[in-house]
């Protein structure tokens, strides 16, 4: 029975129908609860194609419960299930947990493997996207730098772990705007990601939009809604609608729209994806808080301050919950609102 339902999710997942792909692991799962594989890949496919993260979140406890009862404390699969809680937790914005819980994986990883296992690489990896989404750009290039010195030596310079590290470290450089060298990374990354999935693959479009992302930001526009638009069409195929990767591409379509100051477009797009994102995340995620911003900035430039305010102070009652009072996202937003209040007379 277990047989026939994966067969039924990889001819689903083959053709991208990506619900009646996650019913069949999720009968599979529960086929045998106590199967470990089972429920992290039940949960896998369910955080990253449907972005149903609570659910994700209930097969990764599943998966620890049994890991822990079977191997103890210090065992891969122990490991393995604490760094997929550690994902979830981060794509829900919950940065500080996460953090914790792929610190708990390392952990384990260096006592069971020794310092150079990809395994520890890959906890090295999702140590360092934590960091950078918290600020701590320094701390997040070192944990990069250590995960692809181990790939690099286990699998060679074309490996899609290698391109993963190189497009992680090109994200930090992007961040700390040093875009010539940004642009550099996610390029390597590409090369790589087209030669091993083809075009249409989920991490190609990634690096479409890490490409356009640095191309707006040096006033490339036509050039950056070239890539933002490549991403989008690939994880339409791959994703459908109503998920979160689509929210941001919308998003960052609408941020280009808005630097050339084509503010009904701008507001187009971003309209989609907080749509989008609200569904999928509720009111207290950062990239909720993202659009907000973003949508307070248009109507800024469109002059209607009342509205520009109202979204925001939503983004900023977000971001101090994430992210707390000193980091630059809330600093940000802050400056924003006392704009805002001059123009609307509110400040004395």
């Amino acid at each position: 029975v277990a047989q026939r339902c994966y067969n039924k999710y990889e001819i689903h997942a083959l053709q991208h129908n990506n619900d009646s792909a996650a019913y069949y692991l999720r009968l599979r799962a529960d086929v045998d609860t106590t199967n470990v594989t089972w429920q992290l890949e039940a949960g896998n496919f369910i955080r990253e194609y449907l972005a149903d993260f609570d659910t994700a979140l209930e097969y990764y406890h599943t998966a620890l419960r049994n890991a822990l009862a079977q191997n103890g404390e210090e065992h891969p699969d122990v490991a393995t299930c604490y760094d997929s809680i550690g994902a979830a937790l981060y794509d829900l914005g919950q940065y500080n947990e996460a953090l914790g819980y792929h610190q708990r994986a390392l952990d384990i990883r260096l006592k069971v493997y020794s310092e150079e296992h990809p395994d520890v690489a890959t906890s090295y990896n999702n140590i360092g996207i934590t960091l950078k989404y918290l600020g701590r750009y320094n701390e997040a290039l070192k944990y990069y730098q250590q995960a692809l010195e181990i790939w690099v030596k286990v699998y060679g310079l074309e490996h899609p772990n290698v391109a993963t590290i190189y497009n992680n470290i090109g994200t930090v450089l992007y961040d700390i705007r040093q875009y010539n060298e940004t642009l550099e990374y996610h390029q390597r990354a590409l090369e790589i990601w087209v030669k091993v999935y083809g075009e249409e693959h989920p991490n190609v479009a990634t690096c479409h939009n890490n490409i356009g992302a640095t191309l707006k930001d040096i006033r490339q526009y036509d050039e950056a809604l070239k890539y933002y638009q490549q991403a989008l069409d690939i994880r339409l195929k791959v994703y459908g609608e109503e998920h979160p990767v689509i929210a941001r591409s919308y998003n960052n379509i609408g941020t280009v729209f808005y630097d050339l100051r084509q503010y009904d477009k701008t507001l187009k797009n971003l309209q989609k994806a907080l749509e989008t994102l609200l569904k999928v995340y509720g009111m207290e995620h950062p990239d909720v808080a993202a659009c907000y911003n973003n949508i307070g900035f248009a109507l800024y430039c469109l002059g209607q301050y009342d509205k520009a305010l109202e979204h925001l102070e939503q983004a900023l009652d977000i971001r101090l919950k994430v992210y707390g009072e000193e980091h630059e996202y809330t600093k940000v937003v802050r400056e924003a609102i006392s704009v805002c209040q001059e123009k609307l007379g509110l400040t004395e």
